[in-house]
């Protein structure tokens, strides 16, 4: 491999990039696994050459949020070079990733007999890559900070919707033991369990608020699981002009249904909403993968703008909704890393959007 073809080494001339490249030690890293971490002592500069590497610190709950996220053809380490300083962040791969190490010790051999024009070149550069990592740090602290105060709200309204919650509850429990009028007692049971929802609701959001995923898993049958979401939403969708199809299958898979569901409902309440009071159809489709079970929800609206789509889970990417948190698709993502699921979306100008779920069968 000619490493003189990455960008760090059009920084110097010919022949401090060939002693450069032929000082470099060739790394292989595991996802997951740290090239270093915060407070390490700095041992030399890295290059990617393959994979992704996420540069990320801990904020003072002990989570850990992403100050940028390093592309392959991009170096980094290279303040702890020039300072001397112990690692100021930690770096951790996102995927396999293999990269060349310059130390320290090779690296000041190199500037001492380096021109002065190649070193500006490459001080510009690492100002320009700490003024982006920067704006993203204050980006993400401002994000927390928003979080954090929505986690206040929702707790206050925990506690003041607690007692009429149950109130509702236990009336509808009432009525449906005291009617002998089918229909009742179907259109009570709705209400308990769109209370339960919305009860469950609040508790995710504050869970979310505090950096928590909590969940109960149990034995989910697919089939009963996609006739109870298609109980709770078939008549509201056709209130709304949104024609609904569910395709299901007999499958158990080990899930906490109750988030399971919210993520179907998020989809779904998105879905409705692109299509902005006009008609519309809603396919939920689950597949048997063996190991796997996925789920495809698939609507037939404008499609993802391309502006929007990198951001799709990220808290607050609302851009322009007048109503929600902002949170719902962040929590769907939580929920399905959690179950050690995949999700991702495949979307066209005017042709619709499918978002793509995969859980396993014994998470």
């Amino acid at each position: 491999m000619d490493l003189k073809q990455f960008e760090f080494f059009s920084f110097f001339d010919s022949r401090a990039a060939e002693r450069l490249a032929e000082l470099s030690e060739m790394l292989e890293i595991k996802k997951g696994g740290f090239i270093f971490r915060e407070g390490d002592a700095s041992d030399g500069l890295y290059i990617l050459v393959d994979g992704k590497i996420e540069i990320c610190r801990e904020d003072a709950s002990g989570k850990r949020f992403q100050i940028a996220l390093v592309e392959p053809n991009s170096y980094f380490g290279e303040f702890g070079v020039l300072d001397g300083q112990p690692r100021s962040a930690a770096a951790a791969a996102v995927e396999d990733s293999v990269l060349a190490k310059i130390s320290n010790t090779d690296l000041e051999k190199i500037f001492a007999q380096t021109s002065a024009h190649s070193i500006i070149r490459f001080a510009a550069d690492i100002v320009e890559k700490f003024r982006k990592s920067n704006a993203k740090y204050m980006e993400e602290r401002l994000r927390q900070e928003r979080i954090s105060m929505v986690g206040q709200m929702v707790g206050e309204i925990i506690h003041d919707y607690r007692n009429p919650f149950a109130v509702i509850a236990l009336a509808t429990e009432i009525l449906g033991k005291k009617t002998g009028d089918e229909e009742t007692v179907k259109f009570a049971g709705l209400i308990a369990e769109q209370v339960t929802r919305m009860q469950s609701m609040t508790d995710e959001l504050l869970e979310f608020s505090r950096g928590e995923t909590r969940f109960s898993r149990e034995a989910v049958q697919v089939e009963d699981f996609l006739s109870h979401y298609e109980l709770l939403n078939r008549e509201y969708l056709a209130k709304q002009n949104v024609e609904l199809k569910v395709t299901m299958i007999k499958k158990t898979i080990q899930a906490d249904p109750a988030k399971l569901l919210r993520v179907l409902q998020n989809l779904t309440n998105n879905a409705v909403d692109c299509f902005k009071g006009g008609p519309g159809k809603i396919t939920v489709e689950a597949r048997d993968l063996g190991d796997h079970v996925s789920f495809h929800v698939t609507d037939n609206g404008p499609g993802i703008p391309p502006e929007i789509a990198p951001r799709i889970f990220e808290a607050f990417a609302t851009f322009g909704k007048k109503k929600g948190t902002g949170l719902g698709m962040a929590i769907t993502k939580n929920v399905i890393d959690a179950h050690g699921g995949e999700i991702g979306f495949d979307t066209a100008p005017g042709k619709g959007t499918t978002f793509n779920i995969k859980i396993p069968v014994g998470a």
